[in-house]
């Protein structure tokens, strides 16, 4: 039986997923019982390291590929002022993330709130986060019973209602 399995969307070059699993338990073990990025890269330099596949070792097509993250978070950081004296409370994103067909892209929020598909696509895209939070509370659900926080289930339980409301406010949205 598997120990370990890849979360939908991963991108695994074709590395079995216990492979990973058991080479990242490795990379851990060997750096003091915590695993950080710059370990695991470190660790997987060499072709014959089980995890080498998933990295892009080509600089110049790895350093476009980071020029590109990093453009996205620039245009996702980029927010509106409007009036008033909280600057903070008074902002409102510029872009939001559009995905039409197979194109992915940026649209000013002004423009897509008016064009039907575009604001369809937006919403489809925070329900998908909401669905990845949703994921990750079900994580730290399963994960909780071996917390020592007296307030974890609590603290979960919050969260479950909060995202619940969440749910329920992109529905009316969405509507």
């Amino acid at each position: 039986m598997a120990l370990y399995t890849w979360r939908n969307g991963a991108r695994t070059a074709g590395v079995n997923a216990d492979v990973a699993g058991l080479e990242l338990e490795r990379i851990r073990a060997q750096h003091g019982g915590q695993l950080s990025p710059p370990d695991v890269v470190h660790e997987s330099r060499p072709a014959h390291a089980p995890l080498h596949p998933v990295f892009e070792w080509d600089d110049s097509t790895a350093a476009e590929q980071w020029r590109l993250t990093q453009a996205r978070n620039i245009i996702r950081s980029v927010r509106v002022v409007t009036d008033g004296d909280d600057v903070e409370s008074h902002t409102t994103p510029k872009y939001v993330s559009v995905r039409l067909d197979a194109e992915q892209y940026y649209q000013d929020a002004s423009v897509a709130v008016q064009n039907v598909d575009e604001w369809d696509s937006a919403v489809r895209e925070l329900e998908l986060r909401l669905s990845a939070l949703n994921r990750a509370l079900d994580d730290l659900r399963r994960i909780a019973g071996q917390s020592t926080s007296p307030n974890a289930a609590t603290v979960l339980s919050l969260a479950e209602r909060a995202l619940a409301m969440a749910a329920n406010a992109i529905k009316a949205i969405a509507a």
